[in-house]
C-alpha cells in the first residue's frame, strides 16, 4: 500500500509526496526504504525505539519542496514489511530471550535481502532509513549478490559492529558479511576508541582490507582530519568495486539512537560523507540506521526525521554531480 497516498500539498506549492503518492511501488531511480524494526538493536542489548520512526519519516519526505535543485521525478518509494515480526519480538526480553529475537532478526534479514535484491536487479538506488544496523548484512549481501562479487562498504559509526559470530543482531552484520564472503574491503570512519572490543579489534589488526580512521585522531591527537580522513577511506572503498554506505545515527550529535553519545560527529558532517559519497559514481546504496525518534522529546522528532531525510537527499544529489 502506498505510505504516501494520503498526502496533500499545501495550496500553491508542489511537494514531493504529491508525486510520491502517485507512483507504484519501486517506480523511480532513487528509492525510499522504510525498515521499521528494533529487533536487532534489542537482540544486542540496546535501546528499542527505532521501530517507531515510520509516520514521521513519511511526513519528512513527503513536505520536501519540489524545485530546480532536487530530481524529484527520480524519486519513488518501496517497503520491507516486518510489522509481524516486530510484534511477536515484543514478548521477548533481552537477555534471557536472546535467542529467539536473534532467531527473528535471521528472518528481517531473509525480508530485507529479498527487497533490496530486486530493486537493485533493476538498477535501482535504495535510499534507506532504519531499523537497526542489523539491517547492514542483508543490504551488503544483496549488493554482492547482483555484482556477483565481494563488495566494499564506507561506514561512518562510532562502532566497527563486527562482534562475533553468536547470532544475528546489530552489533555484527559486518563480521557476518565477511564470514560468509560478501565483504572484502571495509572502512570505519569515526571509530571510537573507547568502544571497540578486543575481539573486534582482533579482527582489524588480522585483515589488511579492513581499516579504521578513529574519531581520536582529528579530534584532539591531530594525527589527520575528519576530511583527510574521508578522503583515505573513499578510495579504500571505491577503486575495485562498488559500495554501499553505511551511516549510523549513534556518532551523529544530538541524534536519538539505540547508544547515543554526545562526541560525535555534525548532520552536516553526515551529509558530507553521504554528498562525497554519491559523488564517487561507486556508490550503489545509503542506509541511515538506528535514529530512534521516540527516545526524545516530541517537539524536536520532526526536526530530526528532516535531518534524517536530508542526509539522504545529500546522497542522491553527489550521485547526480559526479565527481570521479
Amino acid at each position: 500500500m502506498n505510505p504516501f497516498k494520503s498526502y496533500k500539498t499545501r495550496p500553491g506549492e508542489k511537494h514531493l509526496g504529491e508525486l510520491l503518492k502517485q507512483k507504484n511501488d519501486s517506480d523511480g531511480d532513487y528509492i525510499f526504504l522504510l525498515i521499521p524494526e528494533d529487533i536487532g538493536v534489542r537482540a544486542n542489548g540496546g535501546r528499542p525505539g527505532a521501530a517507531d520512526n515510520s509516520s514521521l519519516f513519511y511526513n519528512a519526505i513527503s513536505a520536501i519542496q519540489v524545485n530546480e535543485f532536487i530530481p524529484a521525478e527520480k524519486f519513488g518509494w518501496s517497503e520491507v514489511i516486518v510489522s509481524d515480526l516486530q510484534e511477536l519480538s515484543q514478548k521477548y526480553l533481552y537477555p534471557e530471550n536472546k535467542d529467539e529475537l536473534r532467531s527473528l532478526v535471521e528472518q528481517v534479514d531473509k525480508r530485507v535481502f529479498q527487497v533490496i535484491n530486486n530493486l537493485l536487479k533493476k538498477g535501482k538506488t535504495p535510499l534507506v532509513l532504519g531499523g537497526g544496523h542489523n539491517n547492514a548484512y542483508p543490504l551488503l549481501k544483496a549488493l554482492s549478490a547482483v555484482n556477483k562479487e565481494k563488495i566494499h562498504t564506507l561506514n561512518l559509526d562510532p562502532h566497527p559492529d563486527c562482534r562475533n559470530l553468536e547470532g544475528r543482531h546489530s552489533g555484527n552484520s559486518f563480521s557476518y558479511a565477511k564470514e560468509n564472503g560478501f565483504l572484502k574491503n571495509y572502512a570505519v570512519l569515526g571509530m571510537h576508541e573507547n568502544g571497540l572490543n578486543e575481539e573486534s579489534l582482533k579482527k582489524f589488526t588480522s585483515n589488511p582490507d579492513w581499516h579504521y580512521f578513529p574519531f581520536e585522531s582529528w579530534t584532539y591527537r591531530g594525527t589527520s582530519t575528519f576530511l583527510k580522513s574521508l578522503e583515505i577511506a573513499l578510495k579504500h572503498v571505491c577503486q575495485t568495486s562498488v559500495f554501499g554506505l553505511e551511516i549510523c545515527a549513534d556518532g551523529i550529535k544530538n541524534c536519538p539512537s539505540s547508544a547515543a553519545v554526545q562526541h560525535g560527529w555534525s548532520w552536516e558532517d553526515a551529509f558530507n560523507v553521504a554528498y562525497q559519497s554519491g559523488q564517487t559514481g561507486r556508490c550503489n546504496y545509503i542506509h541511515l540506521a538506528e535514529v530512534a525518534l521516540p527516545l526524545i522529546d516530541p517537539l524536536m522528532q520532526m526536526s530530526v526525521a528532516k535531518s534524517s531525510v536530508a542526509c539522504l537527499i545529500a546522497f542522491v544529489k553527489g550521485y547526480e554531480s559526479p565527481s570521479f
